[in-house]
């Protein structure tokens, strides 16, 4: 029996458009016969329907269901598909400062600290009282060698959520680092009474501090 190939010799199409065609091709190959070249075929189809249905998805996508999809790809590691997907939330609703957030905080784990501090200003024009979004802006102010405006940042945080160990224990390593041990080291003992798994960073302060 003959073997059925195309035509003439050509890379594989792995576009949304040809995925149908490759289909097709697979069943006929089966049908006569050659795996091999059935399963070749089935191989080059798997790519082209996540690339199908993962474009579709995405256009399907309110910026808030965006943001969400964006989110767990940022947990999973895919920080560069993370990214793409909250520009997307952002150009479809550019007020939507949740977005900006999670952007910030995907180019801060990449120690993308300038691009983080642009879209931190956007979350905190559009909401001054988000308290997580200034306790990221102090630290990748802190990074940026920018220490008052990382301390002003802390202390509005901490203005806005009292109860929240983290600002404190952030603003008492920065203290630390800045020669004041006795600031340091009150706001190391207010975040282990607020947060008790803050043990670690204060315990590293007061080491420094004294």
């Amino acid at each position: 029996m003959r073997d059925i190939h195309p035509a003439r010799p050509c890379a594989p199409d792995r576009t949304a458009q040809n995925w149908r065609a490759l289909a097709l091709l697979a069943v006929l190959l089966f049908a006569n016969g050659h795996l091999a070249s059935g399963q070749s075929r089935l191989s080059e189809i798997t790519p082209a329907t996540a690339a199908v249905r993962e474009e579709s998805f995405r256009l399907r996508m309110t910026s808030r269901a965006l943001v969400d999809r964006a989110y767990t790809l940022a947990q999973q590691g895919e920080l560069q598909h993370a990214l793409t997907l909250f520009t997307d939330a952002i150009e479809r609703d550019p007020t939507f400062a949740p977005a900006y957030f999670f952007r910030a905080a995907t180019h801060l784990q990449r120690r993308d600290f300038a691009a983080a501090l642009m879209d931190l200003d956007s979350v905190i024009d559009r909401a001054p009282d988000f308290a997580a979004a200034l306790n990221d802006r102090g630290f990748a102010r802190w990074q940026t060698g920018d220490f008052s405006g990382a301390v002003a940042d802390f202390d509005r945080c901490i203005a806005i959520r009292g109860d929240w160990g983290l600002p404190y224990a952030n603003r008492a390593t920065l203290k630390a680092q800045l020669g004041d041990p006795t600031g340091a080291i009150l706001d190391a003992d207010e975040a282990l009474r607020l947060d008790p798994s803050l043990a670690e960073q204060t315990n590293d302060v007061r080491g420094s501090a004294h």
